[in-house]
């Protein structure tokens, strides 16, 4: 188990480097295995050129192993104490990032369960169809989290995609449930 003295001496080791550093190990942390030098670009708001150069430095410090964290712990800590604020925000710009980018739709999933808030609408067929991925990789539960996280954004707010009912619930049509005979609804 990694304890708050691994913790403390990453984030000494990250904020002694330079913002840029700091900004693409965030990224890098925020991506795990989708962190491609272009991505992670994008979502530090650095060039390419200025990746290559913190992912450099973070391996060169013992941080990074092939442009990943040495430690599996590593990314949790720094999700965990370095953009606690930001943390959805960046969860979700990786999402649509990723998505936009042409990403399988598991790895954008990943990142709009991270972000913990309903997303925007395009995301409802991507988890839909990570969820179809999960259910056929026999992982249900997780199917169903991201099932819940689709349903939640397609009732979130009303838009011009998203009909409104009454009382701003979603209108749905009903559809008759096949019972076995000699049985009533409840």
């Amino acid at each position: 188990m990694v304890g708050d003295a691994f913790t403390e001496a990453l984030l000494d080791c990250l904020y002694r480097g330079t913002p840029t550093t700091l900004r693409v190990a965030r990224a890098l942390a925020v991506l795990g295995d989708a962190g491609r030098p272009t991505t992670l670009g994008r979502l530090a708001d650095v060039d390419t050129a200025a990746v290559r150069s913190a992912l450099d430095l973070l391996t060169a410090s013992g941080l990074l192993h092939q442009d990943r964290f040495r430690h599996p712990a590593a990314p949790a800590a720094m999700l965990r104490h370095l953009i606690a604020e930001e943390g959805p925000e960046q969860h979700r710009r990786a999402a649509e990032l990723l998505h936009r980018h042409g990403a399988a739709p598991t790895e954008v999933a990943r990142q709009l369960i991270a972000a913990g808030t309903p997303p925007e609408s395009w995301a409802v067929p991507v988890l839909r169809q990570a969820a179809r991925r999960t259910v056929a990789a026999g992982d249900l539960p997780y199917a169903i989290e991201l099932l819940k996280l689709a349903h939640s954004a397609a009732t979130e707010a009303p838009g011009p995609d998203r009909p409104q009912g009454h009382a701003g619930q979603r209108r749905v049509a009903a559809r008759p449930v096949a019972r076995p005979a000699g049985t009533s609804p409840r």
